[in-house]
């Protein structure tokens, strides 16, 4: 089965560059789709039924109320990834720009040369300017992750990218059952808040196609 590195090395490199974002989308939700025997129509309304629990579709919402009480919350955008600890969240958004980094052929230094199990890294065949100010390099040419990932400042396709190239890389997930509260809770929520099925079903209610 042919995964999105192999759509994307077949195409022309001189052309990279100009991929844009609603092709890149629809690759990946191609991808998901054959992976997981799941259709694209039902990946895409799926994604609707989570942004409509979690910010009703306003792609630029920002969480109300933190750990700090000062109403800025750590979650943010049509998702509500969190940002980092600073902000009393998760750094969610940050491990989904990594993830997306890695779906597209791309990867992150790690281990160490004394240890003998350095990997400088390389950087992947596509990776769009929005993504790529989120990641630093140095003088070695060796790139890292740089600074937090604020869902709100960027598109509702460029947050959906996101979505998906997190839900691609995370081990042991399947789109089979998007959309539903079950999948909702054990895959976005992660798990954290019995409550949430409760509310997302009741966010169900109200949710149009």
């Amino acid at each position: 089965m042919a995964d999105i590195m192999d759509i994307v090395q077949s195409v022309d490199k001189v052309n990279m560059p100009a991929m844009n974002d609603e092709d890149l989308l629809e690759l990946l939700l191609h991808q998901a789709s054959a992976r997981d025997l799941v259709s694209v129509n039902d990946i895409i309304v799926g994604m609707d039924k989570i942004v409509w629990h979690e910010s009703k579709g306003i792609w630029d919402e920002v969480q109300d109320v933190n750990v700090r009480g000062d109403n800025k919350g750590p979650a943010t955008g049509g998702f509500q990834y969190e940002r980092s600890k600073r902000f009393g969240g998760s750094n969610a958004g940050r491990h989904a720009a990594n993830r997306l980094y890695s779906v597209l052929g791309g990867e992150l230094p790690r281990g160490s040369k004394a240890q003998g199990n350095e990997v400088k890294g390389r950087i992947p065949d596509v990776l769009p300017a929005w993504l790529d100010q989120y990641f630093g390099q140095n003088n070695a040419g060796v790139r890292y992750d740089k600074g937090e990932v604020p869902m709100k400042d960027l598109t509702p396709t460029q947050q959906k990218i996101l979505f998906l190239g997190d839900k691609l890389q995370t081990p042991g997930l399947s789109f089979q059952g998007i959309g539903s509260s079950k999948w909702a809770f054990e895959n976005h929520n992660k798990g954290l808040d019995a409550q949430y099925l409760l509310d997302y079903e009741d966010s169900m209610k109200t949710f149009k196609p």
